[in-house]
């Protein structure tokens, strides 16, 4: 009997024990949780407290606050590029129309036949248009880009049905090099 006594006593006060133990856990966990509960309202009244401080202040989120700037800087670079390739158009149609100014009077005749021709005009046109790509394109591409290179053919080819154009339109004047006509008519 006594084997057995010893093992019920023994079971009872285990069993005890391990509800006991159980009890304290539950109770720490609870007083955790409480903690937990506690900290979590803490850091939303502090997080209230930081935005009401921030725009009483007017002060900023310095995260948000690099990325518009970036975009700004950004942004007037583009500018910039623009500008730039604006101007250098504008410095080219200045020599332009200086060289204009020392025309003979068969070349004249010659580029006002042509500027009157529609077909002449909508080549410029072209050649005008495939140079800013071109322009564009350079600033952001290297040379050896195929865009570029492209671009490039594409300019070469317009030269030539301007040059083939100016030709027949010319009846026979021979005074504007093909180098300065370009610049003459993109006036």
């Amino acid at each position: 009997m006594r084997p057995f006594l010893f093992r019920t006593t023994q079971k009872v006060y285990t069993d005890y024990n391990r509800e006991q133990q159980e009890k304290r856990l539950q109770k720490g966990l609870a007083g955790i949780d409480e903690q937990v509960d506690n900290i979590r309202k803490s850091i939303s009244e502090v997080s209230e407290s930081i935005e009401l401080f921030r725009r009483k202040n007017n002060l900023f989120d310095v995260t948000q606050r690099v990325t518009e700037v970036t975009a700004a800087l950004n942004g007037i670079e583009q500018q910039k590029r623009t500008a730039k390739l604006e101007l250098d158009q504008a410095i080219t149609r200045l020599e332009s129309l200086q060289q204009n100014l020392n025309l003979s009077s068969q070349d004249a005749i010659l580029l006002t036949r042509l500027n009157q021709s529609p077909r002449y005009q909508a080549l410029v046109l072209e050649m005008q248009s495939i140079e800013v790509a071109l322009n564009r394109e350079k600033a952001r591409f290297q040379s050896a880009s195929p865009i570029v290179e492209a671009l490039e053919l594409r300019f070469s080819q317009q030269q030539n049905s301007l040059e083939e154009e100016r030709r027949s339109g010319s009846s026979g004047f021979k005074g504007i090099s093909k180098s300065n006509e370009k610049d003459k008519l993109i006036i």
